[in-house]
């Protein structure tokens, strides 16, 4: 795995993200979402194509994001099991190395295990 790097977590569970980014994280011409210190509300961007094809997860995250109320989701790792079991195309980003998830199950492996503040 050459294009792969590997984060430990505290807890001695792996992470793996791309050695390069696939897409702008932080412009406009890509719909991502930011997750940073075990947290899925660091920043996103979602095209208005994106917020289309994807409408109902596009507002109930927009809604969790911002702490208003809504039906999808209670907490962070809600999200991601969301896109997983929706099979939702959209790059996750850890922040905090500026990486991108190699898929969606290490986002999730992340917000399982990370232990932080």
């Amino acid at each position: 795995m050459e294009n792969v790097v590997v984060e430990t977590l505290e807890n001695g569970t792996d992470i793996h993200y791309k050695k390069e980014p696939t897409i702008d994280f932080y412009g406009d011409n890509n719909s991502y979402i930011h997750l940073k210190f075990g947290h899925i509300r660091k920043m996103f961007y979602f095209t208005p194509e994106f917020e289309k094809a994807n409408k109902r997860f596009a507002n109930g995250f927009k809604k969790f994001f911002w702490g208003e109320e809504q039906k999808l989701f209670k907490e962070d790792i809600d999200v991601v099991r969301y896109i997983k079991k929706y099979n939702i195309d959209i790059p996750l980003y850890q922040n905090y190395h500026d990486l991108e998830f190699v898929n969606v199950d290490e986002a999730i492996k992340y917000l399982e295990n990370y232990k932080g503040d």
